[in-house]
Parts: structure tokens; C-alpha cells; sequence
């Protein structure tokens, strides 16, 4: 099938930095500013840059991002000619293996790629938050005559060693690449996001599964091309965009929705979701009590408030009962906040209950505060106080606490 580009979405990592949020889902499939998903914004971009094969490269407990990308239709991936496909690792007779890497994961699913006649293949990473013109970038892929176009950003210079960082010329010709580096050699800051020519990539990760120790692109591919005087040039991205890989960065990301300077650039993403995948769907609309105060927040479909809530994110399904506050804090879809609760500064994941009268987090006047976790599933007894810092793991019962004093600090497994 003859298709000018496609697209290869990396969306299978667990990211360990983001603790108990992503110990049962990959970062992509992670809730963001109460109604999305972090793949969303990748999923988002391509159908609006008009991208309309994409495969989608999920190895690591699939479930929560199979369900929610479903067929594809909530990004317009349905119809004759566009498709959306879940790439997961497979067993088969000659080539099989767990992914090694994002080169590896490319290798593997070569049949994908030469099912279509294209010209170009662009790989991006589906765990960034941020909206992109995909099509700028061909456009200078192909003026350049590129064998590799990479996408950075300028970053804070002192931020610059978390990520891989390029040099480029007056050409903006990349002449220069290193995976976090403890010296950067500039602020160009790789996105993740890489347009290769097909016949290229297709040579490249072949020669790498022979010859590869770490089979990624960044450690391995870049190099080798650099070394081989391959034509790779940079296009500087200069948009909002967020790598939220930690739980400090995530949690600063939800926020930015809730802070005006940025709620222009935010709407104008044009970014979809898919409402209806599980329980989701066919919520009530949200019900607020003539009692209820809710201040600078995101409130979604399906939520019922009684009591009071500041700052926040509440995801769809949430019940925060009379005389209960939530501050500055995110709440996924479907907790239960008890009466005459508080919620300062916490994550909640998806199921959470807060007994009656419990004290959730530590309010305090910081601009990075320390940030309570509590897994999945949990249910926190009445009248349990949890400070600061905590990490709370998922899937515990009442009976599982054996204590009502958490003490800051904690990372608290049960029995």
C-alpha cells in the first residue's frame, strides 16, 4: 500500500522514577489533566498532521493502553487506508524475542513498515506531553535531503544532562550526539521524535541486530550514523512540551493546566481521547452541591462533589463527600474521598478510598512540596493520618494497615 509516511510509537516503558503510578501501566498509558492519557498528545499530533498508519510499540502491561486506544476511531485511525495496530513481542519460528531496545522493537516489526510503500518512517516517543506539526518537520526533512531529521529543544542548561543532546552547525547539520552526558556539549535537548528515510532504517536496525549490545536508537543508531557520515540534521521545536519522567515533573505538568498563562496554548493543542473505553463511558454529568466549593481546578464528567476542593485535578467518577478537602493534590478516576477528609498534596491513583476522617499529606509553603502517593486500589482506613513523602503501594485492604500514623518519609507495602 503506497503511503507518503508512517508512524512507529514507542509507548512501552515503565519508567521507574514515576514509582507505583506505572507499576501497573506504561508511562503512555498515564492519566493527565483528568480526562487524557499521555499518548493521547502523540496520537493527537499524527492525526493532525495527517499521519494516518501508526503502529504502536507496547510491551510492558499492554492492558490499560490496548483498552484505551481500542480500533483506533477516537483518533480517526479507522477507515480504508489508515490503521492503528498495538506492536507487541511475539513468538514465532525464526525471529522472536522480548524488545531489547527502541532498535530492537523497530527490527522486529520490519514486516509492519514493508507492508507500506513509503518513503519516510517517523519514530517518536508516546510518553511527551506536548501538540506538533509533524509535517514541519518532513518538510525540512526532505529539503535537507536528510537521512535522519532528530527534533530537539533548547533546555535549562543545567537540566541538559538528563536527556541525549546534539550539536549542530550553521546548517543546523547534527554533527555531534551524547546520551546524557555529564558535560553537555549544548542545550539541544533529542525529543525522542526522529524521521528516518525507510530504506535507511530498515538497513540500520538490520545492521544492529547483528552487531548491537545495547540495540537502542539513541546509544547505537545515532552514533554509528554520525561515525558513517550519514546526512542527520536538527529541527528545533520551540512549543510547549513536558518529559514529566518523574513524579516532581509530573506532578508540575498536571498543573500547568490550571495556570492562565498557559491555558491558550493548552486549548489550542486540539488534543483527543478516547471517553468511552471501560467504565468511563456513559457517566452522569458531573453533580456540584449547593454546599460544595471548588477553586481553580478541573472537574470531570461523572464527578459528585460535596465538600471542598482547591487546585486539584479530579478525574472522571470521583466522589469527594460533605466536609472533605482536596488541595493541591490529583485524583484519578473512580476514588472515593470520605467525609471530613483531607487531601493535601497527594497523587491518588485510579479506585482509591480515603476512609472517613483521614489526613492524607502535608501541607506545607514550598514550590516543590513533598508529594504523597497512594497506589491503585488502596483503601485507607477511617481516621489514618499519612504525612508527606509517602508512597503507599496498590491493592490494600483496610485490614492491611496496622497502624493509623504513617509517618512522612514512608514507602509502605502492608503486611
Amino acid at each position: 500500500m503506497k503511503k507518503d509516511i508512517i508512524a512507529m510509537v514507542l509507548a512501552g516503558g515503565r519508567v521507574d522514577e514515576l514509582s507505583v503510578l506505572t507499576m501497573k501501566r506504561p508511562k503512555a498509558a498515564l492519566p493527565i489533566w483528568g480526562m487524557y492519557r499521555i499518548i493521547d498528545f502523540a496520537l493527537s499530533n499524527l492525526m493532525n498532521s495527517g499521519i494516518d498508519v501508526v503502529g504502536v510499540l507496547s510491551q510492558y502491561k499492554p492492558y490499560s493502553l490496548i483498552s484505551h486506544i481500542q480500533n483506533g476511531s477516537h483518533w480517526d485511525f479507522i477507515g480504508r487506508g489508515r490503521e492503528i495496530r498495538i506492536l507487541s513481542p511475539y513468538k514465532g519460528n525464526l525471529d522472536s524475542d522480548w524488545y531489547k531496545g527502541t532498535a530492537d522493537a523497530i527490527y522486529q516489526n520490519l514486516n509492519f513498515i514493508d507492508h507500506y510503500d513509503c518513503e519516510d518512517v517517523l519514530v517518536l516517543s508516546g510518553d511527551h506531553i506536548y501538540a506538533m506539526d509533524y509535517t514541519k518537520v518532513l518538510r525540512f526533512h526532505r529539503e535537507k535531503g536528510a537521512d535522519l531529521t532528530i527534533v530537539f529543544k533548547q533546555v535549562n542548561p543545567n537540566e541538559a544532562h538528563r536527556f541525549g543532546i546534539g550539536l549542530v552547525d550553521e546548517n543546523q547539520r547534527v554533527i555531534k550526539y551524547e546520551e546524557k552526558p555529564k558535560v553537555p556539549i549544548s542545550n539541544l535537548a533529542s525529543l525522542t521524535i526522529y524521521i528516518f528515510k525507510k530504506n535507511i532504517l530498515k538497513k540500520l536496525v538490520i545492521h544492529n541486530a547483528m552487531h548491537g549490545k545495547s540495540f537502542q536508537i539513541y546509544s547505537e543508531i545515532i552514533p554509528y550514523m554520525i561515525e558513517n557520515n550519514y546526512k542527520i540534521y536538527g529541527y528545533i521545536f520551540e512549543g510547549y512540551w513536558q518529559y514529566a519522567r518523574t513524579i516532581e515533573e509530573y506532578f508540575k505538568t498536571n498543573f500547568d493546566i490550571l495556570n492562565k498563562d498557559n491555558i491558550t496554548i493548552l486549548e489550542s493543542m486540539n488534543i483527543r481521547t478516547n471517553p468511552n473505553y471501560l467504565e468511563d463511558s456513559d457517566l452522569p454529568p458531573t453533580f456540584l452541591s449547593t454546599n460544595s466549593l471548588i477553586v481553580n481546578s478541573v472537574v470531570s464528567p461523572g464527578v459528585r462533589i460535596y465538600g471542598e476542593v482547591r487546585n486539584s485535578i479530579i478525574s472522571p467518577g470521583t466522589i469527594i463527600e460533605k466536609g472533605a478537602l482536596v488541595k493541591n493534590s490529583i485524583i484519578f478516576s473512580f476514588c472515593k474521598i470520605s467525609s471530613n477528609s483531607k487531601i493535601i498534596n497527594s497523587i491518588l491513583d485510579k479506585n482509591v478510598i480515603i476512609g472517613e476522617g483521614s489526613y492524607i499529606g502535608e501541607e506545607v509553603n514550598l514550590k516543590n512540596p513533598p508529594i504523597t502517593i497512594i497506589g491503585k486500589n488502596t483503601h485507607i482506613p477511617p481516621y489514618t493520618t499519612i504525612g508527606g513523602k509517602c508512597i503507599i503501594y496498590p491493592d490494600l485492604e483496610d485490614k492491611e494497615f496496622k497502624t493509623k500514623n504513617i509517618p512522612s518519609g514512608t514507602e509502605y507495602r502492608g503486611n
